[in-house]
């Protein structure tokens, strides 16, 4: 691959401000879509740059560095990280426009098919 990554020569807080989703592959396999949405310093002065993962705000440490203004490093447990385009998508309204095989967005930034719509549920 002789493709850059899309973060090299960015500082975290530039990385940070592309406000975009992002496709994170562990070394293990596993694979997290999000946007990099929390900043943090830990004890010892690094910072990082983070994803949630869920409501209950397990976050996953994607990016660090010494500075927020200074080029950042991927841990060693993450394999990739890529940015995801997102296609103009048309927003639905009215729940009762929705139909199946749309897809429907949730505000963490996960994508799901609509498999089943119940009209007139009051």
């Amino acid at each position: 691959m002789s493709e850059k990554p899309f973060w090299e020569g960015k500082t975290l807080m530039e990385i940070q401000n592309l406000d975009k989703r992002v496709k994170v592959t562990m070394e293990n396999g596993d694979v997290f879509i999000g946007k990099l949405v929390r900043r943090s310093r830990d004890a010892d002065g690094m910072c990082s740059l983070s994803m949630q993962l869920d409501a209950h705000r397990t976050y996953l440490h994607v990016f660090s560095a010494e500075s927020f203004d200074t080029q950042p490093v991927i841990p060693s447990y993450v394999d990739t990280v890529e940015l995801l385009d997102d296609p103009n998508y048309e927003r639905i309204e009215e729940a009762d426009d929705l139909q199946e095989k749309d897809i429907a967005v949730m505000l963490d930034g996960n994508r799901y098919k609509v498999t089943d719509v119940e009209k007139g549920r009051n």
